[in-house]
C-alpha cells in the first residue's frame, strides 16, 4: 500500500488491519523477545512500527529502540501514545533504505510491514534489512501467507458444494464469495482498485531470505481465531484456523 493509505489508517488503526499483536492471538514473537532480552540483546529496531503497538514490550526489555515506519502519521501517533519512553528513537525510512539510518541493531523486528507488491521492492527491502543488522544480528518477521487464502478458498468452496451438489456452480460461487479476481497467485498479490498488498508462499520466504544472506531460517504459524481476528474471511468454526507465517532468521 502508498504510504498516503497508511497515514489514512493512522487515527483509527485496528478498524482497517488485523495485527497478530492481539491478545487473543498465540504469537511466538513474545517469548522470543523475552529470550532475546535475556540473551543480552540491546538495541532492537522495529521496522514499520505503525502505531507502535508493540513498543511498550520492547522499550522494557532493551536499552535502545528504533521505531521506524515510511508513513508520518503513523510515527506521529506512535509518538503521542510512547514518547513518554526515553529509550525510542522515532524515524520515518523507507525499509529499501535503512542504510541511511546508520543504526546497526542486534534485532529487526517487522510485522507484517514487509508488504511491497513489486518482488523486486521486496528483495531490496531484505537485503537492506540483511545489511543493516550488526553482526550475529536476528530478524524476526510476521508475513500474510498465500497458502492460508487458499486454504479459506478451499473451505469456502467445500461448503458451496454441500449447498448446490454441483461442483461447476459452487466453484463460481466460490469465486464470487473470495473475490478471486483480486488475488494474483503466481505474484501473491492482493489488488483492490488502488490497494496493492504482497503475500508470500513459505517456499517462496525461504528462498528470498536466503537470497538475501539470511542464515537459520525457521518458519512457524501465527493463527488467528475465526471471527474478528480473521478480518473480511468466511469464518469456518471447528476447522483448523488460518495463519501468518512466522519467521526467525540470523545474519
Amino acid at each position: 500500500m502508498e504510504r498516503e493509505e497508511w497515514d489514512s489508517y493512522a487515527d483509527d488503526y485496528h478498524r482497517f488491519i488485523i495485527s497478530p499483536l492481539q491478545s487473543k492471538i498465540d504469537n511466538p514473537l513474545f517469548g522470543e523477545i523475552d529470550r532475546l532480552a535475556k540473551a543480552g540483546k540491546r538495541t532492537v529496531m522495529d521496522l514499520g512500527t505503525g502505531i507502535g503497538d508493540l513498543l511498550p514490550r520492547l522499550a522494557a526489555r532493551f536499552p535502545e529502540i528504533h521505531a521506524v515506519d515510511f508513513s508520518r502519521r503513523m510515527l506521529e501517533t506512535a509518538k503521542e501514545r510512547h514518547g513518554h519512553h526515553g529509550n525510542i528513537v522515532f524515524s520515518q525510512a523507507d525499509m529499501r533504505e535503512l542504510s541511511k539510518l546508520q543504526v546497526r541493531p542486534d534485532v529487526i523486528i517487522a510485522v507484517n510491514s514487509v508488504l511491497l507488491p513489486s518482488f523486486r521492492d521486496v528483495n531490496d527491502a531484505l537485503a537492506e534489512i540483511h545489511a543493516t543488522l550488526g553482526e550475529e544480528g536476528v530478524f524476526i518477521g510476521i508475513f500474510p501467507s498465500m497458502e492460508s487464502v487458499l486454504y479459506n478458498c478451499m473451505l469456502v468452496y467445500e461448503r458451496e458444494y454441500g449447498k448446490f451438489g454441483d461442483e461447476k456452480q459452487a466453484l463460481r460461487s466460490t469465486r464470487r464469495i473470495v473475490e478471486r479476481r483480486k488475488y494474483n497467485f503466481i505474484t501473491c498479490v492482493y489488488e483492490d482498485n488502488e490497494e496493492r498488498q504482497k503475500f508470500f508462499y513459505e517456499f517462496e520466504l525461504r528462498h528470498r531470505l536466503a537470497s538475501a544472506g539470511f542464515k537459520n531460517v525457521h518458519l512457524k504459524k501465527v493463527h488467528y481465531p475465526w471471527g474478528e481476528q480473521s478480518g473480511d474471511y468466511e469464518d469456518f468454526h471447528g476447522m483448523p484456523e488460518m495463519w501468518d507465517w512466522y519467521v526467525t532468521a540470523t545474519k
